[in-house]
């Protein structure tokens, strides 16, 4: 049983891999409990020896008070009035102006240490994060499906490939029919594939300064001003003024990506309503829709954007690399 074999090897390793992640995570969270305690156990330590100093100092004058209260009860007992007096003016007594309502002990904490070991810590706990993403992107390459678009969908400003794998802008407009099908206003075209289980392809966008990229149902509108937005039909992420990317669900997410992608994976799993984005040069999560109401049969989405020349690219998807 080879294939059996080999099968439980990858659940092992996987296995293997990710509970090195959550054991990380684990020690990261570990380690900021232990840096945001260190100080309030230090205070503790400092308080405790303030009030000890503090407790010191007050029994010593106490210990002096009563032994000058001693000393004038028993120069009181003395018969002798005048001899009282005498010795009234040579006892010892405390002579303390101290305002001891206003004495308190110094309880701040260093808020700051607490904000910097969250940061630290949500970036370490980030960093292991990203290793389950190589996991995801592993597995996401085996349900790669090859992607074609679909001319009968593409505006009338967009030029296809003979291969029907790249598409880019013209300035120059197309002779084409009128269809439902077709966006008429938006620079948009649809993949021929139509989805209802697991799927994963790669679209290649170089250094483009703007594309959209996702998955539509397949009736969703497409003629006029169209709403891409998940109520309307569409699971998209946009990169648009050449440094900005955003999720466009029903109010927009900015998304703050640490490189520019040039190659976009996209994994649709149909049954659990989860369309998930992938740099797959970087290996890292870009962005998951979750719980879409798909409804019925989904397409793969892309927009080149007017004012750029260059195409975009349906890559081959080896499950291997």
């Amino acid at each position: 049983m080879p294939l059996l074999k080999s099968l439980q090897n990858l659940i092992d390793q996987e296995t293997k891999e990710i509970k090195n992640v959550f054991s990380a995570i684990k020690k990261a969270i570990q380690k900021a409990e232990d840096e945001a305690l260190r100080p309030l156990e230090e205070r503790r330590k400092q308080v405790e020896q303030e009030a000890m100093d503090l407790k010191g100092d007050l029994s010593g004058k106490i210990k002096t008070m009563s032994k000058t209260i001693s000393d004038l009860q028993t120069l009181r007992n003395e018969e002798d009035p005048v001899f009282f007096l005498q010795g009234y003016s040579s006892t010892t007594v405390v002579d303390d102006n101290s305002d001891w309502t206003s004495v308190s002990l110094n309880c701040d904490l260093s808020f700051g240490t607490i904000r910097n070991t969250e940061v630290t810590m949500m970036a370490n706990i980030k960093d292991e994060f990203e290793k389950l993403s190589r996991i995801e992107v592993a597995r996401v390459k085996k349900f790669g499906v090859d992607v074609t678009l679909d001319p009968d969908t593409a505006n009338a400003h967009l030029v296809i490939s003979e291969d029907m794998r790249q598409v880019q802008n013209s300035e120059e407009k197309r002779d084409v029919s009128d269809s439902p099908e077709r966006f008429d206003l938006f620079g948009s075209i649809l993949g021929q594939n139509r989805i209802t289980d697991r799927a994963f392809w790669v679209v290649e966008v170089g250094n483009k300064k703007g594309w959209d990229i996702g998955v539509a149902r397949e009736e969703a509108n497409k003629n006029g001003e169209i709403a891409l937005k998940p109520s309307q039909g569409y699971w998209v992420i946009v990169h648009y003024n050449g440094d900005n990317y955003a999720a466009l669900e029903e109010t927009p997410i900015t998304l703050s990506l640490s490189n520019a992608p040039c190659k976009v994976g996209v994994f649709v799993d149909y049954n659990e309503k989860l369309v998930s984005f992938y740099d797959m040069e970087a290996e890292t999560h870009i962005y998951s829709f979750t719980d879409c109401n798909f409804g019925s049969v989904i397409r793969p989405y892309f927009s080149p954007h007017i004012k750029e020349k260059d195409p975009l690219v349906i890559c081959p998807v080896n499950p291997n690399e």
